[in-house]
Order: structure tokens, then C-alpha cells, then sequence
């Protein structure tokens, strides 16, 4: 009784630390490949927010962009982005607007291929030791402009977004409003979380096998 019991804590920690933190993003623009356009990156969150931070890595793009046409926070200073999408292997993303606020928006004209791909990581205290009640939630968006900045690809009726990813009591939410799914996105467990899972699993089998020849046996 007592090995059982930790197996199933032991699962439901691990169900628990999969609160999914990091996502595989990929969008297909073939209907969109050849044109000129914008990818855009946004973070909202309210003063006070529990501080969090979203990498961008493993940038995938088929189709034509200039690092030095990107447009970080408007240019506004102090901006809460570190590193630049087709240059460094992490764009690097805070959500503090800070004092006098900035718009943290990472904007990068591109000419469209037939897929944009990225792995987002999410971290920090809005994770791990989240406040209660909740200051706010952040939301991190990803958006598709053409050059008249009027959204591609997407139903979101407020803000145009393909993909919004919102922060909150702890956990991440993650929504998909492209017009045909276009885009998609898989959430990758914690590897501690897969371990916990595996070695749940193992003693289960091993509990159950020890079951089965004592019974043998008698």
C-alpha cells in the first residue's frame, strides 16, 4: 500500500511539473510565400506582473529577412529584448515595461516562404513561485502583418494574433487563432517531469511483477 502510494504521488507530481513551459511552434505560409509582410512578437502584462521570461529559439524560416530591419520596443529604451531573430541562437524576451512604460514588441519585415517554426520557453517566478491572488496575467503574441500592417492568417477579433500564449496562477495557456490551422504548436514536457513519469511507471511494473510471483510462489 505504501509503494503504491508513492507511485501515484509520484505521477501526480510529475502531471503537476508538466504545466506545459515549452511549446514547438510551427506555421505554415505557403498561401503567403512570395509576399512581403511582418512577423511580429508581443508582451502584455500589467505593473506589478509576476516577472517572467520567454526564449525564442531554434528559428526555422524559409523565406527572406534583414536582422537590421527589425524593430525592437518602437525604440524605445529600456527595451526588455535581448538578441535578434537570423543573428543569435536566442531572442530573449521580459515582461517588464518598465518606468516610463515601453511597448515590448519585436517587429521584422519579412518576405514569407512556406514556414516559420521556433521553440518558446517560458520562465520564472510567474512559474515557479507564482503570487496569489495573481497580480495579472502576461500574455505573449504572435502575429502576422502584410505591409499595410491589416493581420494574415488569423481569427483573433481583438488583436489579430495567430498564437497567444497567457501566464497565469502558475501555468501557461496557450491559444491557437489561425483561420485555417496554419499554425501548430506542441507543448513539451519538463524533462524532470518525464523522469518522474518513467520512474512512476517502472515501479508500478515492478510492484506488479513482485505481485504476480508471490501468487506463483503460494
Amino acid at each position: 500500500m505504501r509503494h503504491t502510494l508513492l507511485v501515484f504521488l509520484l505521477l501526480a507530481g510529475a502531471l503537476g511539473a508538466s504545466a506545459a513551459s515549452v511549446f514547438n511552434v510551427s506555421i505554415d505560409t505557403t498561401s503567403l510565400a512570395g509576399t512581403s509582410g511582418n512577423l511580429n512578437f508581443q508582451v502584455e502584462a500589467p505593473a506589478g506582473a509576476d516577472p517572467l521570461s520567454i526564449a525564442l529559439s531554434d528559428f526555422n524560416f524559409d523565406g527572406v529577412l534583414d536582422p537590421l530591419d527589425a524593430d525592437l520596443c518602437f525604440g524605445d529604451t529600456p527595451c526588455p529584448i535581448t538578441g535578434q531573430i537570423g543573428v543569435d541562437p536566442t531572442v530573449s524576451f521580459g515582461n517588464d515595461p518598465g518606468l516610463p512604460p515601453v511597448l515590448i514588441d519585436y517587429l521584422q519585415p519579412v518576405v514569407f516562404g512556406n514556414v516559420i517554426s521556433f521553440r518558446l520557453v517560458f520562465a520564472g517566478m510567474a512559474l515557479d513561485n507564482p503570487t496569489f491572488p495573481s497580480p495579472g496575467a502576461t500574455e505573449f503574441r504572435v502575429l502576422l502583418f502584410d505591409t499595410a500592417f491589416q493581420p494574415l492568417l488569423s481569427n483573433d477579433p481583438l488583436i489579430g494574433s495567430i498564437l497567444s500564449f497567457l501566464t497565469d496562477d502558475g501555468r501557461v495557456t496557450a491559444s491557437n487563432f489561425s483561420t485555417s490551422g496554419e499554425a501548430d504548436l506542441s507543448d513539451v514536457p519538463e524533462p524532470g517531469a518525464a523522469a518522474l513519469v518513467l520512474l512512476g511507471f517502472g515501479l508500478l511494473l515492478v510492484k506488479g511483477r513482485a505481485f504476480h510471483l508471490k501468487k506463483e510462489i503460494a
